[in-house]
């Protein structure tokens, strides 16, 4: 509504202040020009993004324009895919009926639900689902949230690898005592995937078909893997692990 309000009282640009200083575009053509060449500040440096090691990567805190758009054409090229699609929809409903296991031994039994026993706290759950949603779907791999959580309510284990479901919950602390300490596991723990990654794809034949999660997808995007690889010039590279990390 505010934003609303703006636009019919101020027009296709305008500014706000709140706690930080934000210049509103209503209009697509501004936005194209503002994220090209031309304009490629498009948000502002901090110590603290140099600290953390993300200053400069990826997408959202990128200032480097030709950085930024290697990484995105990445990105679009992973995630508008046909056959990641596909994947998302199977994964939703594979992940949705190992919830649905949980709860039926939590809150769904018979005996349970006379006494009262357990109350199902659906935001907790469903923090747990999307993080095994996500991290399958960027990396191809389970981390296990819903069944560590589980585990910390139920006598009966979830029957997972114990070490992967630790690392689970190291990874996903809603609020980590040392953010430092924090993004250095997290780095690590995605280099180990991104390495293994590479590992099982160069070992995988050449007419067995990779699975479609979006690191498979940033690792072999401009190699011979790739079904729509043309070998050219430096800027049809293929990326390093720190890029895709």
């Amino acid at each position: 509504m505010f934003n609303k309000y703006c636009y019919e009282k101020y027009g296709d640009i305008y500014e706000t202040n709140n706690i930080l200083r934000s210049i509103v575009l209503c209009r697509p053509e501004y936005l194209e020009n503002f994220l090209s060449n031309t304009h490629w500040m498009r948000s502002p440096n901090h110590k603290g993004l140099k600290e953390l090691g993300i200053e400069g990567k990826g997408i959202t805190y990128n200032n480097n324009f030709r950085s930024w758009t290697f990484n995105r054409n990445f990105f679009n090229k992973a995630i508008l895919s046909p056959k990641f699609t596909n994947e998302v929809i199977d994964w939703t409903n594979e992940l949705f009926n190992e919830l649905e296991s949980y709860w039926d031994k939590l809150f769904l039994r018979e005996e349970i639900i006379k006494e009262n026993k357990n109350k199902l706290d659906f935001i907790d759950w469903f923090n747990h689902y999307k993080n095994d949603m996500i991290i399958k779907l960027l990396t191809g791999e389970r981390t296990y949230s819903m069944a560590n959580y589980f585990n910390t309510l139920s006598d009966e284990k979830s029957g997972h690898q114990s070490e992967r479901v630790e690392d689970s919950e190291k990874l996903f602390q809603a609020i980590p005592d040392n953010l430092l300490q924090s993004i250095e596991f997290t780095n690590q723990k995605l280099d180990e995937i991104i390495k293994r990654r590479r590992q099982q794809i160069e070992v995988t034949p050449l007419d067995k078909l990779l699975p479609h999660d979006m690191l498979t997808s940033m690792i072999i995007k401009n190699t011979f893997r790739d079904g729509d690889y043309v070998e050219t010039d430096e800027a049809n590279r293929s990326m390093t692990d720190s890029e895709i990390r």
